[in-house]
């Protein structure tokens, strides 16, 4: 499967801009991500017993706070921390793979559910720095974009070239992503690029030439 040009990746525009389409680049606020989730089916010394365990002395800090900050209302019901891990440091550009018809509701520029799925760009430069990558394996990502596990990406006047790491996704909710900065979204070349890689990724081969993609709906 040949990549496209580098010409081929970046959108200079878009029909419908404000939605949400696969392949869309955001510049992520924080790393890593913390959120809490109220789980009103969970009593509390099992939710207390989480904080312990993932805070460990902070849970007591944690808790205290909450106690002082939060209305009665959160208060009555008990919490449960989620922490998702990143290893890059804020903020992380992020590219967007759940599919555009998925996401959207058919036939509406309405979105069908609250939750997104997103996988870290990380710098072609830092990589090689790190001993990740090496020279030649660059030159292959460039030419073929044939590394296992993630995209090769040009660079882009906001973007380094860079690798979306596709082993690595985190989802998060809509409104999260929403009050990200985006700064850039794919072509239709691009898409179908990152639809066969993630073919790639979970079958271990990629798609035959004939099949068909879906790139986004707009």
């Amino acid at each position: 499967m040949d990549r496209p040009p580098d010409s081929d990746y970046y959108e200079d525009s878009r029909t419908q801009p404000e939605q949400f389409s696969q392949g869309d680049i955001f510049e992520f606020p924080i790393a890593p991500i913390e959120g809490i989730a109220r789980l009103a089916s969970v009593s509390s010394d099992v939710t207390m017993a989480a904080l312990v365990e993932e805070l460990g002395a902070d849970a007591t800090d944690w808790e205290t706070t909450r106690a002082t900050s939060a209305s009665p209302e959160d208060l009555a019901r008990p919490t449960f921390p989620r922490l998702v891990s990143s290893p890059l440091a804020a903020p992380v550009l992020s590219m967007l793979i759940t599919r555009t018809d998925s996401m959207r509701l058919p036939g509406s520029d309405q979105y069908g559910h609250n939750f997104m799925t997103l996988c870290p760009l990380v710098h072609v430069a830092e990589l090689l720095r790190l001993g990740n990558l090496t020279s030649g394996l660059l030159e292959r990502a460039r030419r073929d974009d044939d590394l296992s596990n993630v995209m090769y990406l040009p660079s882009h006047p906001e973007i380094p070239e860079s690798a979306v790491f596709l082993h690595s996704p985190v989802t998060i909710e809509r409104d999260l992503l929403r009050a990200s900065r985006r700064i850039a979204q794919l072509q239709a070349p691009a898409v179908r690029q990152l639809q066969g890689q993630l073919i790639r990724l979970y079958t271990g081969e990629w798609p035959s030439d004939d099949q068909g993609y879906r790139a986004p709906m707009d």
